[in-house]
């Protein structure tokens, strides 16, 4: 599928749209069995890679998604030394050099532009939407970024992008050589730490028109049942004073009551981050803390203030310092912090703005629709939700990239299998065949060029699993459908936050709350309660809840309650108290409790694939495993049937659906 050639019609609910096919009916995948020494733990990955590499890099972990520190990142090196260092006076120097495309539109901020302020300034930011706007700028358009950092942690990339004039390099990567491009649509670049009136008073002038962000689930501050977290300690401080705001949702507040209070429009509120109805859930956080702090504003904001939802897409792997040396060599550019980023990229945006004042998204390759749900939920149940589960399973076996884990038999059955329990959930999208789209998200996830890191992907699972796993489960228990691979994936993400490997190392969780959890998981997360063992590293924003729950389920003889009890503080209450959930959690937890991680991949195959070899006892959550009766002998195939069974079976409920 294009972007240009796809089309949608409109339906009101995400909810509606992924209930529609209900006539799909369960299917059987068949798949030989596997080869035992074909499926050993890679042990060229150490369990403790990813650890000492970040510790090497000076990783730390920002508002929207994990950084390397800029300062470790501008080290030079023989290859920088050799570049151009990247500034406004250097373009022309750089684009005679023939490597890289630059800017060929004006880069200074007139009254001119219409301003779009962006809140979380990161990697996937400055590889999307800030490349659609620059080639928006190349066509002659008048819309331009000012970057806004709200965080302590924003200096660095704030201070790396004025070193070079708010320029920046992307490498696009793919199966071709990279293609660089330097991107020049942030104009300006606000650090509201240093003076937070200026930065309220830029966000309330008229001549801004949109304030779009990119903050990450955590960011927006909400419980696992969906509302704003009035003790979350960013939400605390907004309301003590809404005119003194800390968190992206009290600066978006603080900002349209001063424009209420001069009697001016408002700007529009463009979430681009992956959660499911994006623009709603940043309405419904603004709404309630509003309401908190001055009903009569948040009567405006419901009357006045437009939250598009938008879909996004495009994979971009955290920076690392050999991707500044292949940028200063390929790009023959010097630059502080560039993005790497896979060659395939789309956006859909919802057209909802005020007074219809927006950016023409489409003349670049963009969608504007009016109903953005069926890409959003085809998107974040089978991507994002892929990406979630993968990590886990690739990360106890011992994987540190993705690539490597995609060409590991395990792993991608794992993953097919996954895609086709949720497939049944996701409604159909005009124009995309989703056995196709399943397809090629295995090969973007192959993708070597980029080398993803599975600790990028499983980061922040408290917030990923709730926006992508919560809502097909309860569609899967409601149409009494096979779950068995998302219980597993849930299983798995439980003995990932133990904060320990099978072989007794330690797990960085990370999240930017570390000041604040690190403490606390030393304390509190140390094995078998032997308070002598080696320090764990957790920094997850529901580290603090999940980790002690995570450890008294995965203890010997774990119990049923304290699984309920991990599955209430990931996706809420409603999930929790399905039994059917439970007992297949607590199925696949007993198994890698006693065997590992590999046993319960390995035994998937069979129990998923083939069912003929293993008994699930429901009634007693019990699983039986006769490991005599599997033949280990046989190398594993791939499951390409399945995907042909589920997309007849795709096509016979869309005819269904038509009829």
């Amino acid at each position: 599928m294009t972007a240009s050639t796809a089309h949608v019609g409109h339906v009101p609910q995400i909810a509606q749209q992924c209930r529609r096919r209900t006539s799909i009916t369960k299917r059987r995948v068949a798949a030989a069995p596997h080869s035992r020494d074909s499926l050993k733990l890679n042990k060229r990955f150490t369990p403790n890679t990813f650890a000492k590499n970040a510790r090497a890099l000076n990783v730390t972990a920002s508002s929207n998604n994990q950084q390397v520190n800029a300062a470790t990142l501008s080290q030079p090196t023989a290859q920088t030394q050799k570049a151009l260092r990247l500034s406004q006076s250097r373009l022309g120097d750089i684009a005679a050099s023939g490597k890289a495309t630059v800017p060929s539109y004006p880069r200074t901020l007139t009254p001119d532009h219409n301003v779009m302020i962006h809140l979380g300034v990161g990697g996937f930011f400055r590889s999307h939407q800030a490349l659609y706007v620059h080639r928006l700028l190349e066509r002659g358009g008048n819309w331009a970024f000012v970057g806004m950092g709200l965080m302590d942690f924003d200096f660095k990339m704030y201070d790396a992008l004025k070193s070079q004039d708010y320029l920046y390099t992307v490498a696009s990567k793919g199966d071709h050589d990279p293609e660089y491009t330097v991107v020049g649509s942030i104009l300006d670049f606000v650090y509201a730490p240093d003076d937070k009136q200026a930065a309220l008073e830029r966000m309330a002038d008229p001549q801004t028109k949109l304030v779009t962000l990119t903050i990450t689930e955590k960011g927006y501050c909400y419980t696992s049942d969906g509302d704003l977290d009035l003790s979350n300690r960013y939400v605390m401080e907004d309301l003590k004073d809404i005119t003194n705001p800390v968190s992206a949702i009290g600066f978006i507040v603080a900002a349209l009551r001063l424009r209420k209070e001069r009697g001016q429009k408002p700007f529009t509120v463009l979430s681009c981050d992956n959660m499911p109805e994006n623009g709603l859930v940043a309405k419904k956080m603004c709404m309630q803390l509003a309401e908190a702090a001055d009903p009569a504003l948040a009567a405006w904001i419901q009357r006045e203030v437009p939250f598009p939802l938008s879909m996004v897409d495009r994979i971009t792997p955290v920076t690392t310092a050999s991707d500044i040396d292949d940028v200063a060599a390929g790009a023959g550019v010097e630059d502080a912090w560039p993005v790497v980023a896979e060659d395939f990229m789309q956006w859909v945006v919802e057209d909802n703005f005020v007074d219809g004042l927006r950016p023409a998204y489409e003349e670049v390759g963009a969608l504007v629709v009016e109903d953005v749900m069926p890409y959003e939920c085809m998107k974040l149940r089978l991507l994002n939700g892929g990406h979630s589960a993968l990590s886990y399973a690739a990360y106890l076996l011992g994987h540190r990239e993705v690539h490597a884990a995609l060409a590991d038999p395990r792993i991608r059955t794992f993953l097919r299998c996954y895609f086709a329990e949720v497939d049944t959930t996701v409604p159909a999208v005009r124009g995309v065949n989703l056995a196709e789209y399943q397809e090629t998200l295995i090969r973007r996830f192959s993708n070597e060029n980029i080398r993803d890191q599975v600790q990028r992907l499983a980061q922040d699972g408290s917030a990923k699993l709730y926006n992508t796993m919560r809502d097909p489960i309860l569609e899967l228990l409601a149409a009494d459908r096979p779950l068995e691979t998302v219980a597993l994936a849930a299983a798995l993400y439980g003995r990932y936050m133990t904060g320990d490997d099978e072989e007794g190392e330690p797990i960085i969780i990370l999240d930017p709350a570390a000041e604040t959890l690190t403490p606390l998981a030393r304390d509190m997360f140390a094995v078998g309660g032997d308070q002598e063992s080696t320090p764990i590293i957790i920094l997850d924003p529901a580290a603090e809840t999940l980790t002690p729950l995570a450890r008294d389920m995965f203890a010997v003889g774990g119990d049923q309650e304290s699984t309920r009890a991990f599955l209430h503080a990931v996706f809420g209450t409603e999930v929790s108290q399905s039994e059917e959930l439970l007992c297949a959690v607590e199925r696949w937890a007993g198994l890698v409790r006693e065997r590992g991680a590999a046993a319960a991949l390995e035994l998937l195959c069979d129990v998923h694939v083939s069912s003929g070899d293993v008994s699930l006892a429901t009634e007693s959550c019990q699983i039986t495993y006769d490991e005599s009766n599997l033949d280990f002998a046989t190398p594993m195939v791939e499951v390409s049937p399945m995907v042909v069974e589920v997309s007849e079976a795709a096509a016979e409920a869309s005819a269904d659906v038509a009829m």
